[in-house]
């Protein structure tokens, strides 16, 4: 049996899929917003756009999904394999690219053996 076999057919909600774009793009802005965006101090709760997110990412799984989730116990094991096998290699990408900033920047603040040891464990 694979997810294919038991996926129920996925209802689109694209006003919701509006809205946790509007709420991406409050996170981005939040970022970008120090000294950059004029009105930036308008954006101090940006970082609220990703419990919106979240939440609306929550209620659109459950939507499509929970049905499914709570009858049957082998979707349950193969959706979970799924998200895991879309969401992983976008961490590990992330925290490759990350590698490379931790260590400049741990490295312009302290001894490079220091700084060695305390991104190692990593430590502030």
């Amino acid at each position: 049996m694979t997810f294919a076999d038991v996926k129920p057919q996925v209802r689109r909600l694209d006003s919701l899929t509006a809205i946790r774009f509007f709420a991406a793009m409050f996170v981005v802005l939040f970022h970008y917003s120090a000294g950059v965006i004029p009105f930036g101090p308008q954006l101090s709760n940006g970082y609220l756009g990703v419990d919106l997110f979240f939440v609306l990412s929550g209620f659109i799984l459950i939507y499509n999904y929970g049905d499914k989730a709570t009858t049957q116990s082998a979707f349950y094991r193969l959706f979970l394999s799924a998200r895991i096998a879309r969401i992983y290699p976008a961490f590990i990408l992330a925290f490759v690219l990350a590698i490379p900033a931790v260590v400049s920047f741990t490295l312009s603040r302290r001894p490079p053996l220091e700084a060695w040891a305390k991104t190692a464990v990593a430590d502030r």
